[in-house]
């Protein structure tokens, strides 16, 4: 049996450090539910045929920051024991890369338009993989999100970036027979959200209710155009 031993080091290094820091220093809690994505798979394949592709993460961040807006205490960090308040929703996006899992900012997510944070997402993801990004374009975020939709999925664990309140997590989507209000049964495509959340900055109520009211943004997404 060979045996390979590779020394810790590098961006492998730094990451796992912040990680452990975070996941020991903050009080982790997590809230999940489920989202349909129907419209908006719909949605996406009406604009493809048009020549204009739109990105799932950009609505992602669009309806987190919208309804940021309306939960104030969730757009926070912890700073040398004083929460900070931002006037601002900067979205945190997990990039993979060759040298590790990255985060790109694209910021005020609430006042652009799907289509400026798909092309912005786009062109600064593919400039970090090259290494081209640069560090405003990698910090600032004031909320984190991780979007797993491609893969098989069905639920993730995040952990809190940055010591801010939350990071916000989208599993795959796939189609569930669902039972209607009016008990008829249709075909949709269902997925898993997840919010995790620093339980010092936050309680677990407005956490549901934030995620809920995203949750409701994304099953209608024409909204967010």
């Amino acid at each position: 049996m060979e045996i390979k031993r590779e020394k810790l080091r590098g961006v492998r290094k730094l990451i796992g450090t912040k990680l452990h820091e975070s996941r020991t220093s903050i009080p982790h809690a997590t809230i999940m539910t489920t989202v349909d994505m129907t419209e908006l798979d719909q949605l996406k394949k009406a604009y493809k045929a048009k020549g204009q592709s739109l990105s799932t993460t950009a609505f992602l961040v669009k309806a987190i920051g919208i309804k940021l807006q309306k939960y104030p205490q969730l757009n926070t960090r912890l700073e040398n024991g004083e929460i900070v308040y931002y006037d601002e929703a900067n979205a945190g996006i997990a990039v993979d890369t060759e040298r590790g899992l990255m985060v790109v900012t694209v910021k005020d997510v609430a006042n652009k338009s799907i289509i400026q944070i798909t092309e912005e997402l786009r062109d600064v993801a593919s400039r970090l993989k090259r290494g081209k990004a640069s560090p405003d374009e990698m910090t600032g975020s004031t909320f984190s999100v991780s979007n797993e939709a491609m893969s098989t999925n069905d639920y993730f664990d995040s952990i809190i970036n940055n010591n801010e309140c939350i990071i916000i997590g989208l599993a795959r989507y796939k189609k569930q027979l669902v039972v209607n209000d009016d008990d008829t049964t249709s075909i949709r495509l269902i997925g898993n959200i997840m919010g995790n959340y620093n339980h010092m900055l936050a309680d677990g109520m407005p956490v549901a209710a934030f995620l809920g009211e995203v949750v409701a943004l994304l099953a209608e997404p024409e909204q967010l155009l």
